[in-house]
């Protein structure tokens, strides 16, 4: 999901404290879904305020609000230049004072510490150059919003009560009235540009770190002020199952208007960008958007002379078909897609392409996260690493976030951040699964390095995610049923084929009958860079049964199939109906199962990070629960 540094909730302070004289230069008025996506009037922001630079360093390092998200998301009043000035006066009378005291004490040499200015002065730079975070959007009720729905949730409906039936009865009508207090939360989680007051005097929003878009869309909530890519696929399942096309409609409009908007960050010109804020354009998140844009086709498919439902339909075949091509393309090229060679049974090898977390870019601390980033980089690598270490651990950090699995010992699986604990020359040591512990070579290494390591340092970009390459089987298949509708019937041949392979190479090559489970691998190389794109990985089975992401192959069994059948496109991997009984079964034995719902890990315990432990994630739930249920109905129809 978004990065939950912190709980996720729901309330009025989602957008901040709003300002009622702060409003948006030049906001337009609120398009509907039918309008084309079209970049912002207003000056595009610049980077290096909300991103990097000596205001931002000095904001985190003075710690002046507690959750570095917060100055991050503060939108500018003024110029940046104004600010930069101000900024920078402050740091030369710092300097001059230091100076002053230097001399005063009789010192001959000057302090080589970073000169800042005083907490105090810099708040008061900022709160008279910047509005509170998230004044750019304000909450609103959708169009197609209605306190009680038409056909909500009908197999959960009220059937004719009866003396036998009564038990059943009032706990149906206790989920129906649960399901309508989450269906009205809607109006306090869409947002759209906020619109200009008819009160005066007012102050202008100059620029910000937000990604605008044309229309509206949903966020998670709180301090996540902004949409997430991949909350937006659960999201969407949820605006359909309340009867709300248009929104639906809204929120793949919105992916769509990201994907052209992270350009600017090398090579993430076609993929959609973790969020809509500029610090989030080097980072992607799981490829969803194709699942997204068929589940809004098929779901809207019933209602064919609805207006609402053919305006949904326009979008996703018209609007996202062709951006969810695009991004396809660029999660299979290098770097984000590399060869990888695996030893098989009887001790032949194997070489496939599989796909991997990989941001283009990461070149320092996490803006949204500054002070957490810089305080690890602090703790665990030494004053004397090299660029090369800090350089690592950013892209261990950006690739977990990424992977929206931020944080897990998951990740401790491709090695550990500055090759702690390992040879010299290597990359660390590796989780193999194993209770334990990680089995590395030099007993003097190892009683140095922290046990656990801390799973921030695990370098996620150096494992192949078995659920990764799941969220790819089903976008090929997603894009085969958009192509076909749209009636490129030889695309949707090909990206039905497409998907039937990768499912297979996944039956093939990360499936441990051991366990009986489906794997993670580990990528063994001296280091990222230096395997190229003609070159293979050496790879080795990891994390087998110890995480929720182990059973995800169940998730896209049934969906392969379906585009398969559609397509003609002949058969797929997806006749492994005995394959995914085993999977169920371990799964009930696995102890991730548990008492309310799935658990993110099965060993895990021990670890604070939000993705192990006794943690339960919404996507785990629906994955998991709807995987399961297509397992058993393949057995029951075979």
């Amino acid at each position: 999901m978004a990065e939950h540094e912190r709980p996720k909730g729901i309330g009025d302070d989602s957008l901040g404290p709003l300002d009622s004289n702060v409003e948006l230069d030049g906001a337009p008025p609120h398009p509907s879904t039918s309008t084309p996506p079209s970049s912002s009037s207003s000056p595009s922001p610049p980077p290096d305020l909300w991103c990097s630079g000596p205001l931002l360093r000095a904001v985190q390092l003075l710690g002046l609000f507690d959750d570095c998200k917060h100055f991050v998301d503060m939108p500018l009043l003024t110029s940046t230049e104004e600010v930069t000035r101000e900024f920078e006066e402050l740091v030369e009378e710092a300097k001059r004072k230091k100076k002053e005291k230097a001399q005063n004490d009789g010192d001959k040499e000057e302090e080589k510490e970073e000169t800042l200015p005083t907490r105090r002065s810099l708040l008061s730079v900022v709160e008279r150059h910047f509005a509170p975070p998230g004044t750019e959007l304000e909450a609103f009720e959708p169009p197609d919003f209605s306190e009680t729905p038409r056909d909500f949730l009908p197999r959960v409906a009220a059937a004719a009560p009866s003396s036998s039936e009564g038990g059943e009865e009032k706990e149906r009508e206790q989920v129906r009235a649960f399901a309508l207090r989450v269906h009205r939360l809607w109006p306090q989680l869409c947002r759209r540009r906020r619109r200009r007051t008819t009160e005066a005097p007012t102050k202008q929003l100059q620029s910000s770190s937000l990604l605008e878009t044309g229309g509206w869309s949903v966020v998670p909530g709180e301090r996540f002020r902004e949409s997430y890519y991949w909350d937006s696929y659960w999201t969407l399942r949820g605006l359909l199952a309340s009867r709300m096309p248009l929104t639906a409609a809204a929120v793949v409009r919105t992916l769509c208007e990201l994907a052209g908007k992270a350009g600017s960050s090398g090579g993430m010109n076609d993929l959609v960008p973790n969020g809509a804020r500029t610090y989030y354009r080097g980072r992607s998140q799981p490829p969803l958007l194709a699942d997204a844009a068929a589940a809004l086709f098929l779901g809207c498919c019933s209602n064919a002379n609805d207006a609402a439902a053919i305006e949904a339909r326009k979008v996703a075949l018209e609007v996202a078909l062709p951006v969810a091509k695009a991004e396809h393309a660029a999660w299979c090229r290098w770097p984000r897609t590399v060869r990888v060679e695996v030893e098989v049974e009887g001790g032949s090898k194997k070489v496939a392409s599989f796909a991997r977390y990989f941001p283009h870019s990461a070149p320092g601390p996490r803006p949204e996260a500054w002070r957490e980033d810089t305080e690890l980089a602090a703790e665990f690598l030494s004053s004397s690493s090299c660029e090369t270490d800090r350089k690592e651990l950013w892209m261990a950090l950006a690739a977990a976030a990424e992977s929206g699995w931020d944080f897990s010992t998951r990740w401790l699986a491709g090695g550990v951040a500055g090759g702690r604990g390992g040879k010299s020359g290597e990359r660390g040591k590796r989780n193999d699964g194993d209770n334990d512990g990680d089995k590395g070579d030099g007993d003097e290494a190892t009683t140095k390095n922290p046990s656990p390591p801390n799973p921030r340092l695990g370098l996620a970009h150096l494992v192949i995610p078995v659920d990764l390459n799941v969220f790819l089987a089903r976008a090929e298949a997603a894009l085969s049923t958009l192509c076909l509708a749209a009636g490129e019937v030889g695309e949707a041949k090909r990206f039905a084929g497409l998907a039937g392979e990768r499912l297979g190479k996944i039956d093939e090559l990360l499936w441990d009958p051991a366990t009986r489970s489906w794997a993670d691998l580990a990528l063994i190389s001296s280091s990222a860079e230096k395997c190229g794109e003609d070159q293979a990985f050496r790879a080795e089975m990891r994390n087998a049964a110890r995480y929720a992401s182990c059973w995800s192959p169940l998730w896209a069994r049934r969906r392969v199939a379906e585009a398969a059948a559609s397509a003609a496109a002949g058969s797929s991997s997806s006749s492994s109906s005995e394959l995914d009984l085993q999977a169920v079964s371990s799964l009930l034995s696995s102890g991730i199962i548990c008492p309310g719902g799935l658990v993110s890990a099965s060993l895990e315990k021990g670890s604070k990070e939000q993705w192990d432990g006794d943690n339960g994630w919404p996507p785990l739930q629906a994955i998991l629960a709807e995987g399961c249920a297509d397992a058993f109905a393949s057995s029951s129809s075979s």
